[in-house]
């Protein structure tokens, strides 16, 4: 316990009393609650660079936490979207398939879905919507082929 003069009272030093000009916010901070609990627990350095780094990193995090669990949801927007591109190309097919006239560009059409789909790269979890794809335009053809 310190012990004081007559000519101090404790919270005299340090204080903002009589001061010309403006204390800074964690000054007042500082004064009114007394240091934190890292500058009371930790060196001044450790303590300095901890709260600097929460100051960063604590910001970050609420960026970047909720933008990693839309990632996977945009992902497959696009996948869905590639696909949906060549499912419309297949309806077109399908609906000139009764014509002989439009035969041989119904099959031209198809070979250049196929090796679209081919090249396609997705991930193992996506690779089901591909499959299905590729299912599809198999079905086409056979219905390509039992049309004369």
């Amino acid at each position: 316990m310190k012990s004081y003069t007559y000519l101090q009272r404790p919270g005299d030093f340090p204080s903002a009393v009589g001061l010309d000009f403006p204390v800074h916010a964690d000054a007042e901070i500082y004064l009114k609650d007394g240091p934190s609990f890292l500058h009371r627990h930790l060196p001044f350095w450790t303590a300095v660079w901890i709260g600097r780094f929460a100051k960063i990193v604590i910001p970050l995090l609420v960026i970047l936490i909720p933008l990693f669990t839309y990632i996977p949801a945009i992902k497959n927007l696009f996948l869905r979207l590639k696909l949906s591109r060549v499912y419309e190309e297949l309806k077109v097919i399908e609906r000139n398939a009764l014509k002989p006239e439009l035969k041989q560009q119904n099959y031209r059409d198809l070979e250049g879905i196929e090796i679209r789909v081919g090249q396609i790269q997705v991930s193992m979890l996506d690779a089901k919507e591909l499959y299905d794809l590729k299912g599809h335009v198999g079905d086409v053809r056979n219905r390509l082929n039992l049309n004369p």
